[in-house]
């Protein structure tokens, strides 16, 4: 896997789990600046978030957005 590809893959996974704790009043202060800057933009944009799945965690991972 290309380094640029695993950068991106991680940090879907990342911003994913930041966001579960986020949404489960738990700290999200272990997570990177990025990560939780990207938290942080999402939740302004959509503040009413009741859950989170990244396309890593569907059977078709292409054919799905990032964040679902």
């Amino acid at each position: 896997m290309k380094i640029s590809r695993r950068i991106g893959y991680q940090h879907v996974v990342d911003v994913s789990a930041a966001l579960n704790n986020f949404i489960n009043s738990e700290p999200i202060n272990k997570y990177s600046e990025t990560t939780r800057e990207t938290v942080d933009y999402i939740v302004t944009l959509y503040p009413n978030i009741k859950s989170i799945i990244n396309k890593f965690e569907t059977e078709k991972p292409d054919f799905n957005p990032d964040l679902c």
